[in-house]
């Protein structure tokens, strides 16, 4: 009897062996499996904590210059006694109506009342829509604008993505064989291209970025005085910094 409980004894002691064994033996593997682990991470894991390190010190990055209000006292190429008043990004004409719809421009013209202001003796009473070309650059904003005192002043003014603008005259000056000057509508024909009557569509275009004139984020009209003098009204383009160009076209 006691030769049995001693037996069973030594099976339990064994038992409790085997098992703390087998425990050491999983605890050793799952080590072992883990500082492969790290090893074959190592650079992943380091850099990660490197990157996050010198994140936390990194100094905050410079944001771009906010664009300033237009400064109508710092005109870059005016007379010095030119005064400027009014700026306002509202088309100076009620006849025109300009419309960038995904980079197409087009030129809406009321020739009723365009007509009865200009004192033309015969004209359409439509609205007609013409196609405008030329553009090769993303247009971010228009204006009908102008300089002067006179509907030949009319002109159109396209700013591109790039802060350049181009522009198109609705006049152009003619001379006749006299020598005598005079204006006629700015058309283009497109001669591979007919209306419902046979003939040839008409179009305006781009005549090209106006010389001089960069870093543009913003077209305005304006009114321009002289000193002790006479008024007129004119477009502008203005930069970031608040100083701007007068966007004549002679």
């Amino acid at each position: 009897m006691e030769e049995k409980e001693n037996i069973e004894n030594w099976n339990e002691q064994k038992g409790k062996k085997n098992t703390s064994t087998i425990i050491i033996i999983l605890l050793v593997i799952i080590i072992l499996l883990l500082g492969g682990f790290i090893f074959l991470k190592r650079d992943q894991i380091f850099n990660s904590n490197k990157t996050t390190n010198e994140s936390a010190i990194k100094e905050p990055s410079k944001t771009s210059e906010e664009t300033k209000p237009v400064d109508l006292t710092k005109c870059l190429n005016c007379n010095e006694n030119w005064v400027f008043n009014d700026a306002t990004t509202n088309d100076s004409a009620t006849h025109f109506t300009l419309k960038n719809d995904n980079n197409h421009v087009s030129l809406s013209i009321n020739w009723k009342t365009f007509c009865e202001f200009s004192g033309a003796s015969s004209c359409s009473n439509d609205t007609l829509t013409y196609e405008i070309k030329g553009i090769n650059k993303t247009v971010e904003s228009t204006i009908v604008g102008g300089s002067g005192q006179s509907i030949e002043a009319t002109t159109f003014y396209y700013l591109l993505e790039d802060g350049t603008v181009e522009y198109t005259k609705l006049f152009a000056q003619k001379e006749d064989n006299q020598g005598n000057k005079y204006f006629q509508i700015n058309y283009s024909i497109d001669r591979d291209n007919t209306d419902q009557n046979g003939n040839p569509t008409t179009y305006f275009a781009s005549q090209g970025s106006i010389a001089g004139v960069k870093g543009i984020v913003k077209l305005y009209n304006v009114s321009v005085s002289v000193k002790n003098g006479s008024g007129w009204s004119t477009t502008i383009g203005a930069k970031a910094d608040g100083s701007f160009y007068d966007l004549k076209i002679d």
